[in-house]
């Protein structure tokens, strides 16, 4: 991931470039994280841009200005429009797009939101993913006394404490549990496992309800895989066949252990690879251009 000085980038109905940008230290996002965001991917198919399940993010984005009580004045369609805008005048096409809505620096609250989109190249996902993570002593944010699904800043410090806890013991990653103990998602992903001929995850409610997870969700169904939403402790994981985390971002990326309890199965082997192989199929084979979807 790389962004020079020569990107351009949207702001409050103004395209900007990247070398001519600045930012105040003042802003009311940076301190109390009052802001959210989303995170898109769009890919290069043989009949334009697809900028996958672009109106979903943009969904999920209205919703959590709403429960931050922040009244964005864009609609899901012109919030497309502008992606594909922002796309054409970066020249990209696999790309990460940032949506990100933020405050000024005010007391009072009930000041206009500021938009910024901002996009990158983002690589196609590899196939082979093999990571050793570990349950994490930082737990998921209750739901009941934090915005929700809301995409928040605030929700991510606990992912990277988590993230670099992990690190420092030497595993790539992070699992996180909930107020009770059961397993949430990853730091920043969603989890599955497999065990005898079933996918595993966790139910909706103390997770964040992911966009790529209900794609998966969705196309194991569709394919006949036995499919349970459920909560679970990691022990229950440690004699798994498979696992994988799921995002925006990493599409679907494969787990070799937890806490040190390899799998069963090869990578290869696993419901996970064959929903990759499938996912990735999915994200890139479109008939429409993206401004169409």
């Amino acid at each position: 991931m790389q962004i020079t000085d020569t990107a351009t980038f949207f702001l409050n109905g103004s395209w900007v470039n990247a070398g001519e940008a600045a930012a105040t230290f003042y802003l009311h996002t940076m301190p109390p994280s009052h802001g959210v965001f989303e995170g898109i991917r769009s890919y290069a198919t043989g009949s334009g841009v697809h900028l996958f399940r672009g109106r979903e993010h943009y969904e999920r984005l209205l919703r959590s200005t709403k429960a931050m009580h922040m009244d964005l004045n864009y609609s899901v369609s012109e919030l497309m429009v502008l992606t594909e805008q922002l796309l054409e005048r970066n020249g990209l096409t696999d790309a990460y797009i940032r949506p990100v809505v933020f405050m000024d620096p005010s007391p009072v609250l009930s000041q206009e939101p500021s938009l910024m989109l901002t996009a990158w190249y983002w690589a196609p996902s590899e196939i082979n993913h093999h990571r050793n993570i570990m349950t994490s002593r930082y737990r998921r944010p209750d739901p009941t006394s934090s915005p929700g699904n809301a995409k928040v800043p605030s929700h991510y410090a606990y992912a990277f404490m988590a993230t670099g806890e992990a690190r420092q013991k030497k595993f790539d990653d992070a699992l996180m549990l909930d107020q009770d103990g059961y397993v949430a998602q990853g730091a920043m992903a969603n989890f599955f496992f497999e065990k005898d001929d079933t996918l595993y995850t966790a139910p909706s409610g103390q997770i964040l309800d992911g966009i790529t997870r209900k794609s998966v969700l969705k196309l194991a169904r569709e394919i006949g895989f036995k499919v349970e939403e459920t909560r679970f402790r990691p022990e229950d994981v440690w004699d798994a066949d498979g696992a994988f985390f799921t995002s925006t971002s990493l599409e679907i990326a494969g787990i070799a252990s937890l806490d040190g309890h390899g799998f069963q199965k090869e990578w290869e082997d696993s419901m996970g690879f064959d929903l990759l192989l499938r996912y990735q199929q999915a994200a890139r084979e479109v008939e429409t251009p993206m401004g169409l979807i």
